[in-house]
Parts: structure tokens; sequence; C-alpha cells
């Protein structure tokens, strides 16, 4: 691949999975859902993906929305493009718990965070780097070439969020 490409921008939507092996810069916003990076490290491309929830139990359809299956969608397309599990590396964001909503309704952030370890210890993906829990949204930027992500911290997370780019 040619360092000196322009990526391609992608916004990827809750409840999805996106990989390529093209320079790609990969955007989403998280609250409580969880993103999971995955890095090919000898073959230099990444994919990610953004779920809601945290596991899917035999009564639920099984979806990408669920935690379980999004990470293992993940490594499964990544296989598709060539990789190899044992060069496969991983970085978690989101899972948040906001402060303000009342303990009858909190989220699933920290049930999420803990699904995404579980599925990748599950699969022995190491992961290279977390920003995860706390009481505030997150917009992130995946470089799927060079492995590269900014986080920015957000207090209230508003409409026009869902499409930064």
């Amino acid at each position: 691949m040619n360092d000196k490409m322009e990526p391609t921008a992608i916004f990827l939507e809750p409840a999805t999975v996106f990989v390529n092996r093209e320079a790609t810069v990969i955007s989403t916003v998280l609250g409580s859902a969880v993103a999971v990076t995955l890095w090919e490290r000898k073959k230099k491309f990444g994919g990610m993906c953004h779920f809601i929830s945290p596991k899917a139990d035999a009564r639920q359809r099984r979806t990408v929305e669920y935690g379980n299956v999004a990470i293992y969608a993940l490594i499964k397309a990544m296989n598709d493009f060539g990789s190899n599990l044992k060069d496969l590396e991983a970085q978690i964001f989101g899972g948040a718990e906001p402060l303000d909503i009342p303990v009858e309704k909190k989220t699933f952030g920290p049930k999420n965070i803990e699904a995404a370890r579980t599925a990748l210890q599950k699969y022995r993906i190491r992961v290279i780097s977390e920003d995860i829990g706390g009481h505030v949204g997150r917009k992130i930027s995946f470089n799927t070439q060079k492995n590269e992500v900014v986080a920015y911290k957000v207090k209230n997370i508003r409409n026009q969020d869902w499409h930064f780019m």
C-alpha cells in the first residue's frame, strides 16, 4: 500500500462491522456502546466493530448488535481478508456510564467493556490500548493502515456528532 494515498473515510453506525485492506479512516460515536479495532501487524490493514449490547443468548437474535457476535464477525472478516489470528492486535473504546442516568435506567457500558475483553481473551488477541468507561461519550477515528486512533471525549453527544467527518 502507498502511504501517500489519501484514506477513504467511513462512518460506522451502531451494530456494524467494517474491514478494508485499503487505507481507510473509520469513525464512530460511542456512549455506553463499545468499539473494538483489530489490526493485522504484518499485512497492515484493519477493521472495527461497534456493538451496543454485551451478549446475545439463545433466546435473542444473534446479530452484530451484541459484543460476542460482533467481535466474532470482525475476526472472521479480518480472516476473510487474509489475516492471521496470531498477527492481530486490538484496541477497545467506549463503555461510558453517564452520571445523570437514574439507577433503574443504567446502561450496558461496563458490561460491554467486559464482553469485549472476554471475547478478545477467548481468541487470544492482545489488547494494546483501551480508552474505556468513565462518564463521557467518545468520538473516535481509526486509521486502518497505520493502526492509529484519535479519541475525542465529549460530555454531550449531539445529533450532529453522528456524522462528524
